[in-house]
């Protein structure tokens, strides 16, 4: 089961952004001694092993971000900023399409991961959004998933959001499970 390279190339981009070229390039050559996968180039078509991505991000926030998986919601959120401001998605949705962009949730998983399910169950009153079939229960998948999707939901206008985890790797359970109340 692999991470498609775009994924890793945005973990290095932010970190690049945050920390600075220098502080990536020593980090990448300290782990790739560890993980010889990571001294090839990869380019965002590149097919990274999950458990080797997985190693890569538990690094990271190691080495960079004191161990909080708190890290991995920021990930997220910038990943929504990037998307909807400068990247792929960038008015591809009007402020106040919140349904619309939920619905698109799923496609982001499935454009990075050849493994897991996403799925959305909206209502009239609320939405939940569910990722199952995981091979790796890792809170990585949980909140850089559910952050894109609260950052992507801020940033077309929604103001007092109300979401809430069900359930999540963040708590041990086998799936996750996130509803969002979306404004009217």
């Amino acid at each position: 089961m692999f991470v498609i390279g775009a994924a890793f190339l945005a973990r290095q981009s932010m970190t690049i952004a945050e920390l600075g070229e220098p502080a990536w390039k020593a980090f990448i050559e300290k782990f790739s001694e560890r993980e010889p996968f990571f001294k090839t180039k990869i380019l965002a078509i590149t097919h990274v092993p999950v458990d080797k991505f997985v190693a890569l991000n538990e690094a990271l926030i190691a080495e960079h971000f004191a161990s909080d998986p708190q890290a991995y919601w920021r990930f997220g959120l910038t990943s929504a900023e990037w998307s909807l401001t400068k990247g792929q998605n960038k008015g591809v949705f009007k402020p106040g399409e919140y349904a619309r962009f939920l619905s698109y949730v799923p496609a982001i998983f499935s454009s990075y991961y050849d493994f897991g399910k996403v799925t959305l169950h909206p209502t009239d009153r609320y939405t939940d959004i569910q990722i199952a079939d995981v091979p790796i229960k890792h809170v990585y998948f949980e909140y850089s998933i559910m952050a894109y999707a609260v950052g992507g939901l801020k940033l077309l206008g929604a103001t007092n959001l109300r979401y809430e985890a069900q359930k999540g790797f963040s708590r041990r359970d086998d799936v996750v499970l996130y509803r969002f109340w979306l404004p009217r």
